[in-house]
């Protein structure tokens, strides 16, 4: 049998096509076929299927083969996802014969219902789901062997009527048409179902049902008729005699009538949630003696009267939540046998007595958010003694309760009378022994005494917070031996804390006192509380703790004492030997000394904030080398010196917004793995030694007044991989300013002063992942900044200068998310790379503009946007041009008119104050510039004594030469000026004199005949004539400007050479890592 089995499997593993074939063990060959989109491989299936092929054979005239004779079997199976587009006949390969038992088509586009089914006669269950059929018959699915027909999340709006197919009753005992579009339903369609018993006709769209709706079903057990649109429940289920489960929520009723449910005798469960019912018949229910569960939630009854459940002994559930119910009348569920109660969220007014839940047990009660409820009568829960474990009564309006209206709650485990206006607690507790959670919060009591907890020897927790407080008596919790949780905040104290307060609360480990109004705590105010683990005195009115306040407490982890008013803080300390949290924050205090803190060897975290605290004593932290936190937050004048942190190791201080200068210079043995200096008034980040502090992983030196960072602002620190200097007014940075920080993977230094980075700022940076420029001045960025930083991935350039990005280069680097909103980018280029390139770089903004001329809500700037109009203007432009020219050339003939000697002076001036700017251009140097400088050294530099006397007799020569061309530029522009002013006016009379004007000044500002232009030439002169002059002496400008600059660099370059050559060797050696002091190398 095994070998069997095994060559089974073998076999179907070899079959392909769309469909897999799983096979069971039973009495006949069974076997479940999955298909996706068609069956058409079912044929091959059943023919290479072993299980089905007798060991005899029958002669096939037909084909002239012997064909095996087949054995029984049946087949389960399951067609998905099918397309009626790409086959019209999804179930082919199933024939008339084909024994399937069940069929399943799921998530489809199927419109109609395959012809076949009906012709399938073993067929049992049939299911054609998640489809867009929109037209039903029911009696063609009426096979011979149907039982079950599912035709459920489809779009059926009609069901189709055919006499004259199969006459005989059916078998179906389920038919589900939920989830359709079905708006009526046509009488007898159900004629033939006579045997259905579950009929599920929910989330549809069904108004009514007419008399002969149901004609024919007799036996049905299950209707559901959720989701529909039903208004009113006539005669229409008279018929249903065996009906247990009735299913009618989310409909619109508005009443029950005494005839709704007259003939249904054997309702079980009766589902009415979610309607509009408001009223309801005394004789309603009457005739459904079998009911057991009913939901009535959701709707808006207004009062239960009591003789509306009389008849229903056997219901246990009842659900009446979200209603209107103002009265529940005394003995209404007196003839009931409920465990499962739900009553919440209604209105109920009055009072509860002691008939109003007989007949009802239950564990959990919940009256709350009913708003209305202002009294308990007595023993008002005495029925519900034997089972009732919780009981909430809050969010109500209750003033008064008797005194024995908690009696016989024996197991009660839990009451919650929050949320009311109670104002004194008088009631009897003796029976309240098993209570562990006790809620009395938000109420107006003023007095707290032992008469309120006695026999509460099981209390746990209890809760007496946002009351009106004002005075607890002694020993009033001396019963409460079990209590671990006591909250008394936000009450009005208008006496001090006073000693033995908590009397006999020895196993409490969490007290509450936050805003209470007490100005003190006394000696032995907690003392006794040997278990007190978490102690909270905060946003009170303290201004005194004295020295032993805590005295026999001994176990108290954390403390909290914010929000007061205190100025000094000294206790005796060994009575808190074992805190790990102390919160100081937001009080008054002045001066932290070496006894502050004396003996809290275990203290891990330390608040301080928002003090006034101005002296620090250096051994102050010395008794807590176990503190990881420390919060010295706007201590504005706080006097700290580096050592206070000395041996220590520390996961995090904050020093935000301490404005007193401070310095680390004397930090030894300093270890802060996040160091907080925001808001410090910091101009000098090297003045604070930071560096001194080791492990530093995440630095804030934000919002501060920073200008320069250079090579020993974070020296050393080797492991910072987190630094955020934003907000600083930072202009410069060294190149090599992080060749120690190669950890750093996030640099943020938004909102700076940055023009530009020179060439190796980023050097360094070999981890950096995040670069945050946004908000500086930045007009150039050029991508081999990066070359240092292989694992860039986000860049951040919004608002800052840029006109040009080459996005090419950028997305040739690691970098995947660059964000330049807020820029003069050029559209084009910023359109070209996101329509053609975007798949290698997110090229996007922080903060989208679409306000403005942008691509994809990237700010950018059109070329047109950016040039004028060549046509407009035209001559103003000229001799603005024409200006900067003369500008130009005339400073340049001041420079060379002085003697050789004074000019090399100024040269080599110039140089030794500008390092920076040629620091920059070494950068740039490349191997051509070496080798002219060799070719120079060799031919110029050594015939110097040839060279210099010639530059000496050309000098006058050059200057004359420049002097001419300075009186050519002023003719032009006064000139372009004429044509400017009296444009119109060229060809009239007027202009000879104006020439004649001209001509003089001509005359009186320049020598020699090559600037000599009389009035009667300048009478020839039209625009045309203006025009060539101006590019004339454009063309002999620049000629006498590039002759004339490559005159200063022969002049200079032999001076310029080796302050060159010795910045380049300094550069060499602080990349190297040697020493150099004051620009000298040290040797």
């Amino acid at each position: 049998m095994l070998l069997l089995f095994l060559m089974v499997f073998a076999t179907i593993d070899g079959i392909k096509g769309d469909c897999s074939f799983v096979e069971y063990s039973g009495p006949i060959c069974t076997a479940k076929i999955t298909c996706v989109g068609t069956t058409e491989d079912i044929d091959t299936l059943l023919n290479n299927w072993r299980c089905i092929k007798s060991d005899s054979r029958q002669w096939n005239r037909y084909t002239e083969t012997y064909d095996y004779e087949l054995n029984d079997y049946k087949l389960d199976v399951d067609v998905q996802f099918v397309n009626v587009d790409d086959n019209e006949n999804p179930l082919i390969g199933i024939e008339e014969d084909t024994k399937v038992a069940t069929l399943n088509i799921g998530s489809g586009n199927l419109v109609s219902v395959p012809p076949i089914i009906s012709r399938l006669i073993v067929l049992t269950e049939f299911s054609l789901t998640y489809n867009q059929v929109e037209m039903i018959n029911l009696r063609k699915l009426s096979g011979v062997s149907m039982k079950v027909v599912n035709v459920s999340h489809n779009q059926i709006s009609t069901i189709e009527e055919d006499e004259n197919v199969n006459p005989y009753h059916s078998l179906v005992s389920s038919i589900d048409l939920s989830y359709n579009a079905l708006e009526s339903i046509p009488d007898n369609c159900f004629e033939m179902f006579s045997t259905l018993i579950y009929l599920d006709l929910s989330f549809n769209k069904l108004k009514q049902f007419d008399i002969l709706t149901f004609e024919g079903i007799t036996q049905l057990e299950t209707l559901k008729l959720s989701n529909n649109e039903i208004s009113e429940i006539s005669q229409n289920l008279a018929r249903f005699r065996h009906l247990k489960d009735l299913a009618i929520d989310n409909n619109q009723l508005t009443s029950l009538t005494a005839i709704s449910f007259k003939s249904l005798i054997s309702l079980q469960k009766l589902n009415l949630s979610s309607n509009y019912i408001k009223h309801i018949e005394d004789e309603s229910l009457a005739t459904l003696r079998n009911l057991k569960e009913l939901d009535l939630s959701h709707n808006k009854i207004n009062a239960i009267r009591q003789h509306l459940f009389q008849n229903n002994n056997k219901m246990f559930k009842l659900s009446l939540s979200h209603n209107d119910i103002e009265n529940i009348a005394g003995g209404a569920f007196s003839t009931t046998n409920i465990s499962f109660f739900d009553i919440q969220d209604n209105h109920i007014r009055g009072s509860i007595d002691s008939d109003t839940f007989l007949g009802i047990s239950v564990e959990s009660l919940d009256l709350s958010k009913g708003g209305g409820l202002k009294a308990l009568g007595d023993k008002a829960f005495s029925t519900l003694g034997q089972n009732l474990k919780y009981l909430n009564l809050s969010n109500n309006l209750l003033e008064n309760i008797t005194e024995s209206a908690f009696q016989s709650l024996e197991i009660l485990r839990i009451l919650d009378l929050s949320c009311n206006n109670l104002v004194d607690i008088e009631f009897n507790t003796s029976d309240l022994t098993q209570l562990t959670e006790y809620y009395i919060q938000n109420n107006l009591i003023k007095k707290v005494n032992s008469k309120m907890f006695k026999n509460m020897k099981s209390l746990v927790r209890l809760d007496l917070s946002n009351n009106k407080v004002e005075d607890i008596e002694f020993s009033s919790f001396i019963d409460l031996t079990n209590l671990r949780d006591l909250n008394i905040s936000n009450n009005a104290f208008v006496n001090s804390l006073t000693q033995n307060l908590f009397r006999g609360l020895y196993k409490v480990n969490s007290l509450d006192l936050s805003y209470i109004k007490s100005v003190s705590c006394l000696n032995g105010t907690f003392s006794g509380m040997a278990s007190l683990v978490y102690l909270n005195l905060s946003h009170s009115l303290f201004d005194n703790i004295e020295y032993e306040t805590f005295k026999a407490t001994g176990s108290i982890k954390s403390l909290d004492v914010s929000h007061n008013f205190l100025q000094n803080f000294h206790i005796n300390t060994s009575s808190i030997l074992q805190i790990l949290e102390l919160y100081l924050n937001n009080n008054k205090l002045q001066n932290i000394t070496s006894e502050t803190f004396k003996n809290l060897r275990f203290l891990e975290k330390l608040n301080l904030a928002y003090n006034n605290i101005y002296h620090f004593d250096s051994r102050g932290l010395q008794s807590t080398p176990h503190l990881h936190y420390l919060d010295m937050f706007s201590n504005y004048n706080l006097h700290v010196m580096g050592d206070v942190f000395n041996n220590l190791i520390l996961s995090k201080v904050s020093l935000r917004n301490v404005r007193h200068k401070f310095n680390f210079e004397k930090a030894a043995n300093t270890s802060i793995s996040t160091l907080i200096l925001s808001n410090c008034d910091i101009d000098d980040i090297n003045s604070v030694y930071v560096y001194q502090i080791k492990d530093i992983l995440k630095l804030d030196a934000s919002s501060n007044k920073i200008k320069v960072l250079n090579k020993g602002s974070l020296q050393n620190m080797n492991i910072l991989n987190w630094l955020d200097l934003s907000f600083n007014i930072i202009s410069t940075i060294q190149p090599g300013t992080f060749l120690s920080n190669e950890m750093i993977n996030s640099l943020n230094l938004y909102s700076n002063n940055l023009q530009y980075l020179q060439f190796g700022v980023l050097d360094g940076l070999r981890n950096l992942r995040i670069l945050n420029l946004s908000n500086n001045e930045i007009h150039t960025f050029g991508v081999n900044l990066l070359h240092s930083s292989p694992y860039l991935n986000e860049l951040f350039l919004d608002n800052n200068n840029l006109k040009s990005m080459d996005f090419t280069a950028l997305s040739e680097t690691s970098v995947n998310i660059i964000t330049i909103g807020g820029n003069s980018i050029s559209c084009d280029a910023l359109a070209y790379w996101k329509k053609y390139n975007n798949y290698n770089l997110n090229v996007t903004a922080e903060t989208f503009d679409f306000d403005s001329e942008n691509i994809h809500g990237i700010a950018c700037k059109t070329n047109s946007s950016r040039v004028e109009n060549k046509y407009e203007n035209n001559n103003f432009n000229i001799t603005s041009d024409v200006n900067e020219i003369k500008k130009a050339v005339d400073n340049i003939y001041n420079y060379l008119k002085m003697p050789l000697n004074e000019t090399f002076s100024r040269i080599t001036a110039l140089l030794e104050n500008n390092h920076k700017y040629f620091d920059n251009a070494l950068a740039k140097l490349n191997r051509s510039e070496i080798v002219f400088d060799e070719q120079f050294r060799k031919n110029a530099v050594n015939s110097k004594s040839d060279l210099l006397p010639q530059l000496l007799n050309n000098s006058d020569r050059v200057a004359n030469n420049i002097n001419t061309m300075i009186r050519l530029l002023e003719i032009n522009n006064n000139l372009t000026k004429l044509g400017n002013i009296q444009k119109d006016k060229l060809q009239s009379p007027v202009l000879i004199a104006n020439n004649m004007t001209i001509g003089k000044y001509v005359n009186n500002n320049s020598t020699g005949s090559a600037t000599k232009l009389s009035a009667d030439s300048l009478n020839e002169f039209d625009n045309n004539t203006l025009v060539d002059i101006k590019i004339l002496l454009y063309i002999i400008a620049s000629c006498f400007t590039i002759a004339i600059l490559l005159f200063v660099v022969t002049i200079t370059y032999k001076y310029w050479y080796r302050q060159v050559s010795h910045r380049v060797h300094v550069n060499q050696l602080y990349d190297s890592g040697q020493s150099v002091r004051g620009g000298l190398e040290m040797e």
